[in-house]
């Protein structure tokens, strides 16, 4: 399990501008730990040596966009016709504050 000092902690959470209790960091620093052993696992799949036979560790060729659709440009909507249904435009849509 890969652990997580107080100190990694206490950075991460100063750079996502997040204060924490005493509880709350010893919970999410379990939490923390738990993802990066998930995200280690994931990368140990992808570039296992013993399935890497004729491909470059990191690469997951497996993991094709095969199925999806072709980007394909069309024509979008005027902006009149957009806010032909919106209440008090003034050529854009007016929202209330969310904050």
């Amino acid at each position: 399990m890969a652990k997580i000092s107080k100190e990694d902690f206490d950075k991460i959470a100063s750079l996502s501008k997040l204060s924490f209790s005493e509880e709350e960091r010893e919970r999410f620093t379990a939490d923390l730990e738990q993802l990066t052993d998930f995200a280690k696992s994931v990368n140990t799949a992808l570039c296992d040596e013993t399935d890497a036979e004729g491909r470059e560790p990191g690469k997951a060729e497996e993991l094709t966009l095969e199925g999806l659709r072709e980007d394909v440009t069309a024509s979008s909507l005027s902006n009149s016709a957009a806010l032909q249904n919106a209440n008090g435009t003034d050529g854009y849509f007016k929202v209330n504050r969310v904050i």
